[in-house]
This record gives structure tokens, C-alpha cells and sequence, in this order.
């Protein structure tokens, strides 16, 4: 995710006042911890800290709010609560990572346009040999590569352990996230997604984490009708050289999913009976 650095606005005032400062650093470090987090179009943050002047430290200007942008942070909210509920099928990609649902963190070389389309989600566990998060996971599949043409692994999503869901392209990409020549089920690259869950050693996995995980599977379903049974692990369709994800106990994940899946068709009929469709 871009990092945006913001300087402090003290050495602009006339004046120095050292509680003018202060404020004004408080309000500069409160945004970009904002933009870093990815939480700059929720709901809470609409009304944020504005500083006295600009970065480049030029006085700040009176901004004119657009007329509908009460209407786009409707919308905004809507699409995150519908992607909760899992009746999100008709909301694209790049609008639930403008809304903050998926946490945009390209994948750098590795990603190509699809020949087929996807028929498998492929769920993995990260497995590194330390604790690491998403975006150091992330940052280390960028860094490998070969001889600099960055021919590199990725998935296309990662769920990290607070249930924050990392994405590297768009599903409607295809990455290296199986060995072609090993699997089975007649799963690839070109026909599969990859979600990696954040895992280490003996850890568990959060409640967090798998109901992150629970919702971005139903939406890939609904968005790529892809069947129960196209839903696999990386153990299960590369059983020569991979277990993962390791420890997830896949039954209950499947029970909770559907039980998920039930839930939101019967959330998704009530909203068209409100509507009048039905």
C-alpha cells in the first residue's frame, strides 16, 4: 500500500505557538495513519482531522463538498455491510477495494491475463518460518524473482490474522500460486484463485480470520458461480509437495460456510421483497 508522508505544518505558522504545533502533528500523523491502515472511506473517518495547511505548505483551501457525496458514502457503507452479510455478488472488485473491504498491496511481476476462467478457489496457509503479517508476506513474494524478470509466487488475496483481507491483483488475473505440473482435479493457475491465510508454526487460527475468509469465498462463489465442490485446498490438489493449509480444520470451515451462504439468501430475498421484486 502506498505510504503517504505528510510534513508538519508547524514551521508555516507566522507565529509559532507551541499548542497550535501540536495540534496541527496530532492532526497530520491522525491522516496518515488513516490512509496507511486503509480505513480513510469508513464512515467514522468521513469527518477527518484538517490541517492548517496543505503538504507542500501551501494554505488550506475551503473544500467544496460535492453535492452527492452523501449518496457515495451511502453507497460506500452499503457495499462493506453487503460484502459482511455475503449478499455483496453485485459489487465489483475494484469498488470493494475504493470501499476499504480489500486492502490493495500489488504483487510485483507474476500476473497474467486469464485464458480460462475460473472454475477453483484454491485456499493455502502462508507457513513462514517467523511470524510475519500480510504485507511482509507480501513484500517477500515481491522480492523473489528470476534474474529481475519477476517470476515470482503470489495469491491474488491474503487474509491476515485480525481479518483484514490483502489483495495482490484482481481475481480476473491470473498469478503462481500451484505447481501446474503437480496438481490435480484439473486445478491451474489459469483456472483458479488463490487466498492465502496468515499462518505460523503452531499457531491457531483467529475467529477473525475465518470469517474474513468465510465472506470472500461466498462472494468469489456468487461472483464466478463457482460449485461447493470446486472449493479446495492446496494439500488436496498438490498432495505431492503441500499440506497446507495446515492445522485448518477444512469440515467445519465448509459446514460454517454454507450455514453463512443460507443466511445471506434468505437476507438477499427479504431485501427484494422490500424492493417490490418479488
Amino acid at each position: 500500500m502506498l505510504q503517504t508522508q505528510l510534513r508538519t505544518p508547524s514551521q508555516h505558522f507566522e507565529q509559532t505557538n507551541p499548542l497550535l504545533v501540536a495540534q496541527a502533528e496530532d492532526a497530520s500523523e491522525s491522516l496518515r495513519n488513516e490512509i496507511t491502515a486503509g480505513l480513510y472511506s469508513r464512515p467514522e473517518n468521513q469527518n477527518r482531522p484538517r490541517l492548517a495547511h496543505t503538504p507542500d505548505g501551501q494554505p488550506q483551501q475551503n473544500e467544496k463538498r460535492p453535492e452527492n457525496s452523501g449518496e457515495r458514502t451511502t453507497t460506500h457503507s452499503e457495499h462493506r455491510k453487503d460484502f459482511r452479510q455475503g449478499t455483496a455478488r453485485h459489487v465489483g472488485y475494484t469498488e470493494l477495494v475504493r470501499d476499504g473491504v480489500f486492502i490493495r498491496k500489488p504483487l510485483e511481476g507474476s500476473v497474467f491475463e486469464r485464458t480460462k476462467p475460473v472454475q477453483f478457489i484454491v485456499l493455502h496457509s502462508t507457513e513462514t518460518r517467523r511470524v510475519a503479517d500480510a504485507e511482509r508476506v507480501i513484500d517477500s513474494w515481491n522480492n523473489r524473482g528470476d534474474n529481475g524478470k519477476r517470476v515470482n509466487p503470489g495469491t491474488q488475496f491474503v487474509v491476515d490474522r485480525d481479518g483484514k483481507i490483502y489483495t495482490t491483483a484482481s481475481p480476473d488475473k491470473a498469478t503462481i500460486h500451484v505447481n501446474d505440473s503437480l496438481t490435480r482435479r484439473g486445478v491451474k493457475n489459469q483456472n483458479s484463485v488463490g487466498i492465502e491465510i496468515v499462518h505460523t508454526g503452531e499457531q491457531q487460527y483467529t475467529y477473525a480470520q475465518k470469517m474474513a475468509l468465510t465472506r470472500l469465498v461466498s462472494y468469489l462463489q456468487d461472483r464466478y458461480r463457482i460449485r461447493d465442490s470446486k472449493i479446495v485446498t492446496h494439500g488436496q490438489i498438490q498432495p505431492a509437495t503441500r499440506t497446507d493449509p495446515v492445522g485448518f480444520d477444512v469440515s467445519a470451515f465448509h459446514r460454517n460456510r454454507k450455514q453463512f451462504r443460507e443466511t445471506a439468501q434468505v437476507l438477499e430475498q427479504q431485501k427484494l421483497r422490500s424492493k417490490g421484486d418479488v
